[in-house]
C-alpha cells in the first residue's frame, strides 16, 4: 500500500467504521425480524399457513435486486483497500473471493427457501457467514495496514 495522507486515513477509517456499523445494523435487523432458528428462517420465506404470508415473487425480485446491487458495494470499499495490503495474493483472493460467494449463496438461499424449502437454511446461513466473517476481517485488516503504514 502507498503512503497514505493524514486525510486519506481518515476518509478509508471513516467510510469503513460507517459501513460496518451499517453492516451491523442490518445483522440486527435480520435477528429481529426474521429469527435466527432454522424454523423461523424458513416460515419467514414459505409463511405458516396462517398468520405469516410466504414472501411473494413480487417482494423476493425486489429485495434481490437492492441486496445484489447494494452489497457489493457495501463490501467493495473493504475488499479495495484489502487488495492493496502487504498480505499475501492468495489470502487476499480468498477473502475477497469468499464476500462475493457469500452475497450468492445468501441472495440465491432466498430462492431455495421460498421454493425449495429448508434444505436451503444451510447455504443461508454459510452464505451469511462468509460475508460477515470476510467482510469483518478485511475491514478490520485493512484499518491496521491504514494506520500502521506511515503518511
Amino acid at each position: 500500500m502507498e503512503k497514505p495522507t493524514l486525510s486519506n486515513k481518515i476518509l478509508w477509517t471513516a467510510l469503513l467504521l460507517v459501513l460496518g456499523l451499517g453492516y451491523l445494523l442490518a445483522v440486527i435487523q435480520i435477528i429481529v425480524t426474521t429469527g435466527v432458528t432454522p424454523g423461523a428462517i424458513l416460515e419467514h420465506f414459505r409463511g405458516d399457513g396462517e398468520m405469516i404470508q410466504a414472501m411473494d415473487l413480487d417482494r423476493l425480485v425486489m429485495l434481490s435486486h437492492v441486496h445484489l446491487l447494494g452489497m457489493p458495494l457495501i463490501v467493495f470499499p473493504a475488499a479495495w483497500i484489502f487488495s492493496q495490503s502487504q498480505f499475501g495474493e492468495r489470502f487476499k483472493a480468498t477473502l475477497i473471493g469468499a464476500a462475493f460467494l457469500g452475497i450468492v449463496l445468501d441472495v440465491g438461499s432466498w430462492w431455495g427457501l421460498r421454493y425449495v424449502g429448508g434444505m436451503m437454511v444451510a447455504p443461508l446461513i454459510l452464505g451469511g457467514a462468509l460475508l460477515g466473517v470476510s467482510f469483518a476481517s478485511m475491514t478490520l485488516l485493512s484499518l491496521m495496514t491504514i494506520w500502521r503504514t506511515k503518511s
